[in-house]
């Protein structure tokens, strides 16, 4: 039995698996290179065109979308979550969420307990999540201990060396667990997720670059050490992966426009409710009786981000 025939039986023919394959091409060029979250109209779209040029009838949505996901899953650990759309809710203050001129305000639906819902083949919108299991803890323990020190393996009386191969062990490549890069990007992600949450989902461009400047951020147009990109930059890669959602609106004086920041779908389905309680405990490390009012200020704290 050819390694086809399985898939062929499970999604009713070997074509719909053929062309399952190349959409699912198409699909991933996609979120490489332009944006993370694809929409049900776009995907319909590639679904036609590949359907034509494999000379067969248009294949129903749902078949491509089962096949697909059991390809992602079996050859790359990731599922198609199928994302709701809907309005955009108001942000602190009264404010009105409007429309910003480069991303459409449409928020991931939460179930009764707080969970993100995959609409699966019935959504608007789909969005690549892993699918792979938790790593154990002691392995998770690895990664950090091994991160921070290649951190402080890179940092001299405060300054950069990790572009100065002389200054650099031997075996730093070898050993290291990922790129400089990489870690500066994650943590400076991670710092503006919590400096969003914490200002009940909603923050001021403004107010973010002061906080970021305690960070050490430049907020001149300089480049971001280790990075090698401009803050507005980095926010707007991270507008591009939907990690977090930027709204526009004119100042109450309508002389010029002002930009709110609040976390996005990428980010509600990545890093949750629980997965921040969890960074906070950690952080923190209150006692029984301190971990009920921590929880709550932080509900508090963190407002609609995670649903109502």
């Amino acid at each position: 039995m050819s390694d086809s025939e399985p898939e062929s039986v499970e999604f009713g023919n070997e074509k719909t698996v053929v062309v399952a394959k190349r959409v699912l091409r198409r699909f991933l060029s996609l979120c490489e290179s332009q944006s993370t979250i694809i929409s049900r109209a776009k995907l319909s779209t590639i679904i036609r065109e590949v359907s034509s040029e494999e000379n067969t009838r248009t294949i129903k949505f749902g078949a491509i979308y089962k096949a697909m996901n059991s390809l992602l899953r079996n050859s790359f650990g990731y599922q198609l979550w199928g994302l709701y759309s809907k309005p955009s809710k108001s942000t602190k203050g009264g404010k009105r969420s409007g429309t910003s001129r480069d991303h459409t305000p449409e928020d991931t639906e939460f179930g009764n307990n707080g969970n993100a819902v995959n609409l699966k083949e019935k959504a608007h919108f789909f969005m690549l999540v892993s699918d792979l299991p938790e790593a154990p803890v002691a392995f998770r323990s690895l990664l950090l201990e091994e991160g921070a020190k290649l951190y402080e393996d890179r940092f001299v009386d405060d300054n950069y060396i990790g572009n100065d191969l002389s200054m650099q062990a031997q075996d730093s490549f070898e050993n290291a667990v990922a790129t400089d890069e990489s870690l500066v990007a994650q943590g400076l992600t991670f710092v503006i997720l919590v400096l969003i949450l914490f200002s009940k989902n909603s923050i001021l461009h403004q107010e973010l670059v002061q906080h970021l400047l305690k960070f050490g951020i430049p907020q001149d147009g300089q480049n971001i050490p280790v990075i090698d990109m401009t803050l507005n930059e980095f926010l707007n890669l991270l507008i591009k992966r939907e990690f977090i959602h930027r709204t526009e609106e004119r100042a109450q004086d309508g002389t010029q426009e002002v930009s709110f920041y609040r976390i996005g779908r990428k980010t509600q389905l990545e890093f949750d409710k629980k997965s921040l309680l969890a960074m906070c405990f950690e952080i923190m490390e209150p006692d029984a009786a301190q971990m009920a009012q921590l929880e709550k200020s932080i509900e508090l704290s963190i407002a609609d981000a995670y649903g109502a």
